[in-house]
């Protein structure tokens, strides 16, 4: 399906960069809603996102079956194919404290058509570097083809913390490794990982785009996107291309990506897009609906931001 799954690291890199949007999942009544993904894809195809990323937390991977996970990625593989003439990339997040499980999900997503993994540390187990390269070892040794991996680093979630002398120890005994997604809001770290990475490096705090791109990312894992695609897109360009416009797009975005903070992840994104109609606003538990007060801000910034229109919010 693309260069990705060709043999050395050289031929795999490039995939993973620019605006990587992390997707949410659909549910309607409880199940998978594919129609909603369709939809989902076709609106970043059109903003020219370079990928969509599934699972993870904004994709509510933890709540997702085996069986779930592969309907997932092959409705996603083939309505990038269909709706996007520019080979937008589909990923999968693993994020499983079970590396028996986190090898399973892989492969079957590798055996549906997706371009590349993020994989974290195990989640709870918190078994360091040593740990984390036995999960590697276990994913990669069921993969049926090379895929281009990225370390995701969220020491928040994980309760590991990847420096970047684990990162490049892993990429030399894994050449499938081929960028380190930082979560870490820290803008001078992104220049220290740039400074000693062989590695691609990538923003994983959509706060950070700007200053993680001023300071030698590639690219950005973001949730922002999902709401305004286009926008991150020529965000990413503007500072790789060092225009004067940078800054503006990067403070137009801001307020959204304040109001995307109004609640546990994904709740406020899945009310958003529910408001915009792309998909319905279910989440599995144990997240539950925003607040009142919440959902009234969040409409406030959508409105603020010219998406939708306030007699619009009033109806809502």
């Amino acid at each position: 399906m693309s260069a990705s799954r060709g043999g050395d690291r050289g031929a795999r890199e490039g995939v993973l960069r620019g605006s990587i949007v992390a997707v949410p999942t659909p549910f309607r009544g409880g199940a998978l809603d594919l129609d909603a993904v369709d939809r989902l894809v076709e609106f970043q195809a059109r903003g020219r996102t370079s990928a969509i990323a599934l699972g993870g937390a904004t994709g509510e991977g933890w709540s997702l079956g085996l069986d779930e996970t592969v309907q997932l990625a092959s409705r996603a593989v083939e309505a990038a194919a269909h709706h996007s003439h520019f080979s937008m990339r589909v990923v999968l997040c693993v994020a499983e404290p079970d590396s028996r499980r986190a090898a399973r999900l892989a492969a079957q997503a590798a055996h549906a058509g997706v371009d590349g993994l993020f994989v974290g540390a195990a989640p709870y187990v918190c078994a360091g570097a040593d740990g984390l390269a036995r999960h590697l070892e276990e994913i990669v040794g069921r993969l049926p083809h090379d895929l281009p991996i990225a370390l995701h680093n969220e020491p928040a979630r994980t309760g590991d913390d990847l420096t970047a002398d684990c990162s490049e120890r892993l990429a030399r005994e894994f050449h499938q490794i081929v960028a380190h997604c930082e979560g870490v809001g820290v803008p001078g770290r992104a220049r220290r990982l740039a400074h000693e990475l062989d590695l691609d490096v990538l923003c994983g705090d959509d706060r950070m785009i700007g200053p993680f791109l001023r300071g030698g990312a590639v690219g950005a894992l973001n949730a922002v996107g999902n709401l305004v695609p286009a926008e991150v897109r020529r965000l990413i360009d503007s500072i790789e291309d060092e225009r004067d416009d940078a800054d503006t797009r990067e403070r137009s975005i801001a307020p959204l990506v304040d109001a995307l903070r109004a609640g546990a992840h994904p709740v406020p994104l899945k009310e958003a897009l529910a408001l915009l109609g792309p998909i319905g606003p279910e989440v599995r538990p144990p997240l539950g609906p925003l607040g009142a007060e919440a959902l009234g801000g969040l409409r406030s910034a959508l409105e603020d931001a010219r998406m939708l229109a306030p007699e619009a919010a009033a109806g809502a």
